[in-house]
This record gives C-alpha cells, structure tokens and sequence, in this order.
C-alpha cells in the first residue's frame, strides 16, 4: 500500500508501523482463529544504484579502459583505437548511471505472532534488520574526461571524419595517457545489520467518551555496522564489517482513535535516537521517525494517507526523507484482497514510487506479497502465516 500504514494496517502487520491498531479488535482472545503466525514475514528495497556499482566491479570496466589503452599505445590502428571507444563509452554510460542516483537499503526477515483481545491486542517478531545508505559522487571532470577519450578516439578511428581531435590525450611522443589515474569519482555506503527482537502491547481506553488505543513496542537489537567504497581508480569494491556488535534498545509508541469508520493515527518509530561509529571511523545513525495516518477504513475497502511530521534524518550519508504515501486496500472476495500504493519524498528530488500487492486466504493459511518500482529502487514484500 506504498508504505501507508499508521492508520489503516491490519491487526497482521500493526506492531511494526502502530501497535496501537492491535487494540482495534472485537472478538474475545479464546475464539479460535484470531491470531496470526508469520514465517516467513519478509521485505527489501534496494537501490538500483547497488547494481550498477556492482556492474562496474564485476565487468571490470576501468581495467578494459586502461589495457584498450596499452592495446592502442602497443599497436596503433583502426581496430585498436575503436576499442578504446567502446571501453570508454562503456564507463561513461555507467558512471551516468550512477550520477544523481540513491543509495538506501532497507530489509526485513523474520517470523511474527499476533494474538489479539477484545480493543487490546499483543504481538512478538523476531528477525534479521539491514539499514544502510551513502552518497555517490560522479565528478563533472570524470564525465567530460570520459567523453574526451570517446570523440578522440572515434576520430582517429575514422580518419577525422567523426568525432573530434583531443591532442591533450597524447604523451609528448605520441603515446595515449591512461585516464585510470585521473579518475576522481566514487561512492561510498554504510548502515547496519542487526538481529532484532520486539514485543509489542496495546489497549484502547475511553478518552472524554471517545475510545482511543495506545500501543508500546520495546525492541531488542544487537548491532553489526558495515560500509562499502567503490574505490574507481583500482576497480573494486572495498568492503569492511564490526567485529563487535552493539546492543541496542529502543522504542516504538503508538495511538489511534477511530469514528465510524474514519481512523487517525500516530506511530513514533525509534524514540532513542542512537549514533554508532563504524570500524573506518564513520557513524550509523539511528534516528526517531514520527509519522501521521488517516485512512477511511470501510467494510470491503480501506484507504490510507501517511505523512513523515519531519525530515527524516538517514542512517548513512544520504539524503534526508520525508515521504507522503497513500494506499487503498480492496477486498474483491473473502479470499483475497487487492493492494495499490503510491509514495513520493517530499525532501528530495527521488522519483516516486508506485506499488502493487495482494492477500489471499484459504481456509487457515494466510499469504500477502507486493512489488513497489521507481527509477531509484527496486522493491518486494512476501509472507506466508496461518491462522491460530
């Protein structure tokens, strides 16, 4: 549903966006099958970036450059010459690739139980948390140097007639200088892997008359910091994780409060913001994320509208988020259910994101999955559960 979920979640998936809204339940805690076992409960998002990174260690591209470079030097001719072209045109497409884009990592897999009461409600997770984001850094220079070596190269080839002559690419006796060493560009990432445990807590009280729910969910998280450099001049991805872990804990807090069947909401993730340095001297930063939902929540449809109350602050380098996110939920049947969602940041200039999902059930068994899509991102969200 794009990520709008304050106030219009399931009891199912209430303790990791509002436990409050595991109190928005009718139905005494001894019928049988109100309650919900996940195993898996699972999602990621990964930035379309990751894959380009990875594409220019794996492919080697800045090596191709430098040895079509020598080939040339050693032999100059036509052929020679167009295979500096292609080599060079090739990291040049892939560093343009990489320019302006995001690098935000965010996944989840674990198992989750639910047991709701009567307006109260109980859950408990237990999983594997990655966070992580960075900033690229595609210098001007590197672009218009690549650029260069490409029409060069592309005149020599054609005997002058296409592209345009660079003598400054040329040594004083005619040999073609390496770009490797000029090169400046780069990126840069860190964020954390942590086992985390949470159990969460709601009732609903009356409040002057109107029923409002409170929800708390302490959390347990034992902490593991990574970071990766994409270290262009040498062609490799240098990676480097803690050996010691962290031991975190922290707070999710929640309140709801429904009439008829309009639905407001406020869930307030990570109460204790939390910095954690990193084995190369950089710093992880956890931070508290407050978040509004209203949602109209119908006997066959529900609709939701989340809004960030503030920028909120990144785990790594990247870019600060403050995201609005609306989501419908359309049950055609009594088995399954149909899910659209639509996410946009309000503090950049990230693309937004558009989502598709559904829930089935038969009988006892329980499935949800979605897929969410921008030119910054790729994203999935699959669990399977049954009923108890």
């Amino acid at each position: 549903m794009g990520g709008a979920s304050v106030a219009v979640s399931s009891i199912d998936n209430a303790q990791f966006y509002n436990p409050a809204l595991l109190a928005f339940h009718d139905t005494d805690e001894d019928v049988k099958n109100t309650g919900r076992f996940y195993l898996p409960t699972s999602s990621i998002q990964i930035p379309e970036a990751a894959f380009d990174i990875q594409d220019i260690d794996d492919d080697e591209l800045v090596d191709q450059l430098s040895d079509s470079v020598d080939q040339f030097n050693a032999a100059p001719g036509v052929d020679n010459a167009s295979a500096v072209v292609v080599s060079a045109d090739d990291l040049l497409s892939a560093l343009n690739n990489l320019s302006d884009s995001n690098l935000s990592l965010d996944g989840f897999a674990g198992v989750a139980l639910v047991e709701p009461g009567v307006r109260q409600g109980g859950g408990f997770y237990l999983g594997a948390r990655g966070l992580g984001g960075g900033e690229i850094d595609i210098t001007p220079q590197d672009l218009e140097l690549l650029n260069d070596y490409s029409e060069g190269l592309e005149f020599i080839a054609s005997a002058g007639a296409r592209g345009e002559a660079h003598p400054e690419l040329f040594n004083a006796d005619g040999s073609l200088i390496d770009p490797r060493t000029s090169l400046t560009s780069g990126a840069s990432a860190v964020g954390a892997a942590a086992l985390e445990v949470g159990v969460s807590f709601a009732y609903e009280f009356d409040v002057w008359g109107q029923p409002v729910a409170f929800g708390l969910t302490p959390k347990f998280s034992n902490i593991f910091t990574y970071e990766a450099i994409l270290d262009i001049q040498n062609n490799e991805v240098i990676t480097e994780s803690s050996d010691q872990s962290e031991r975190v804990l922290n707070l999710d807090v929640g309140v709801a409060s429904s009439y008829g069947p309009w639905t407001a909401g406020i869930a307030v993730k990570d109460v204790f913001e939390r910095s954690i340095d990193t084995e190369l001297g950089n710093e992880v930063f956890i931070g508290t994320k407050p978040r509004l939902g209203l949602a109209y929540r119908g006997e066959r449809f529900q609709l939701g509208l989340d809004y960030d109350l503030i920028p909120i602050k990144p785990v790594g380098t990247e870019s600060e988020t403050q995201e609005i996110a609306l989501g419908f939920n359309w049950q055609l049947w009594r088995t399954f259910s149909l899910r659209a969602g639509f996410r946009q940041d309000q503090a950049s200039d990230a693309d937004s994101q558009v989502s598709l999902g559904f829930g089935f059930r038969w009988r006892r068994f329980l499935m949800d999955a979605a897929i969410s899509e921008s030119s910054d991102s790729s994203a999935a969200a699959l669990q399977f559960g049954w009923t108890m």
